[in-house]
C-alpha cells in the first residue's frame, strides 16, 4: 500500500542561500521512498509540518493562501493518478509514478488547449465552431491577464462567476453571457474526455453555475419600407454602399431565413403589420450554415 505526504525536504545539500527547503511530495511504497520536487520553497519557520502546508500568517508569506490552495491541488492530482493506476489494475513503480505524475503538470493549460481544439476544427472544415471557441479564447484573454498560465482545474465555480461578473460589466445581456458560457462549459466537456481537465473542480453540472437561468427573450427587430429600398436600388458596385451596410449585415441575423424570408412584425408605434420578404438571387445558392452543437493564477508548477 502506498502513503503520500508533502513536506518541507530539510536537508544540506537541498538548503539554499536564503535558509529555505524546498517543498516536496513524498511518495511511499513497498519500504521505498521517492521525493518529487513541487517547486516551491519555505523557510523552517513559515512551514507548519503537522498540516503540510505553509502557516496561514501572510506575515510570514505573503502568498500562503495561493500556495496552500496550489498544494491542495497536487494532492487532487495524486488522488488522480493513483485511481487511474487503480483502474487499469497497474501495480505501478515509483518511476512510474512520478512520470504520471508530472505528465499532469505539462497538460492541462486552457489556452494552449483551447488553441489546439480550433485548429482542429479549422483543419476539418468545422468554421462555424472554430470561430465560436475563437471569440471564446478572446474574451478570455481579456477577462483573465495570467490565461497563457492557467490551468483546467484552476476554473472552478468562483471563476466561473467572475467571468460572468465580467461579462456584464462589458454591458453583455444574458443571452450573450449565455454563449460565452456554453462555448466554456463545452470546451472543460472535451478537456475532461481527453484527460486534460479533472471533475473535481468542474463549475457546471448539479450545485454548479446555471447557464440556463441567463436565457432572455430578445426584441425583434425588422426591416422599415425605406431599408428595403436602400436595398433595392442602392448601388452595390464596386462595394458595399455605406448607407446600405448596416441594412445588409441585418439579413445575415438569425432572424432572417436563408431562404430571403422575413418573419412578420409589428414595428411599435405601428398600427398594422407588415409582412416584407425578400427573394434570394438565384444565381446565389444560400451557404450551408454550421450548426454543429457545441459539445462548449497559474499552471501547476512544471519540474525542469
Amino acid at each position: 500500500m502506498a502513503s503520500f505526504k508533502i513536506l518541507l525536504y530539510r536537508s544540506r545539500r537541498s538548503q539554499r542561500k536564503d535558509g529555505s527547503y524546498p517543498v516536496c511530495l513524498r511518495v511511499t511504497k513497498n519500504g521505498k521512498i521517492k521525493y518529487i520536487s513541487l517547486k516551491l520553497h519555505a523557510l523552517e519557520n513559515q512551514w507548519d509540518d503537522g498540516a503540510g502546508r505553509y502557516k496561514s500568517d501572510k506575515r510570514l508569506t505573503s502568498s500562503c493562501k495561493e500556495y496552500n490552495a496550489l498544494l491542495s491541488r497536487y494532492e487532487a492530482r495524486v488522488s488522480d493518478v493513483e485511481r487511474k493506476f487503480d483502474e487499469d489494475c497497474i501495480d505501478w513503480t515509483l518511476n512510474q509514478f512520478e512520470e504520471r505524475f508530472k505528465g499532469y503538470a505539462k497538460r492541462g493549460k486552457v489556452l494552449e488547449y483551447l488553441h489546439r481544439h480550433v485548429q482542429v476544427l479549422q483543419d476539418t472544415g468545422h468554421t462555424g465552431n472554430s470561430n465560436c471557441y475563437t471569440q471564446l479564447s478572446h474574451m478570455l484573454e481579456l477577462f483573465d491577464k495570467k490565461l497563457k498560465d492557467r490551468v483546467f482545474s484552476e476554473v472552478d465555480i468562483k471563476y466561473v462567476k467572475s467571468f460572468d461578473v465580467f461579462l456584464q460589466k462589458r454591458g453583455c445581456v444574458g443571452n450573450t453571457r449565455k454563449y460565452y458560457l456554453k462555448s466554456l462549459r463545452a470546451i472543460l466537456n472535451k478537456a475532461i474526455q481527453d484527460n486534460e481537465a479533472s471533475q473535481h473542480t468542474y463549475p457546471f453540472g448539479k450545485g454548479g453555475f446555471e447557464i440556463n437561468s441567463l436565457e432572455e427573450e430578445t426584441d425583434k427587430r425588422y426591416l422599415s419600407e425605406e431599408d428595403l429600398e436602400k436595398i433595392k436600388t442602392g448601388p452595390l458596385n464596386g462595394g458595399v454602399h455605406p448607407e446600405a451596410l448596416p441594412v445588409l449585415l441585418l439579413l445575415f441575423r438569425d432572424e432572417f431565413h436563408r431562404h430571403g424570408v422575413l418573419d412578420t412584425g409589428k414595428r411599435e408605434g405601428d398600427k398594422l403589420s407588415r409582412v416584407h420578404s425578400v427573394q434570394a438571387s438565384e444565381d446565389q445558392a444560400p451557404e450551408k450554415r454550421e450548426t454543429d452543437t457545441n459539445p462548449v493564477d497559474r499552471e501547476l508548477e512544471r519540474d525542469s
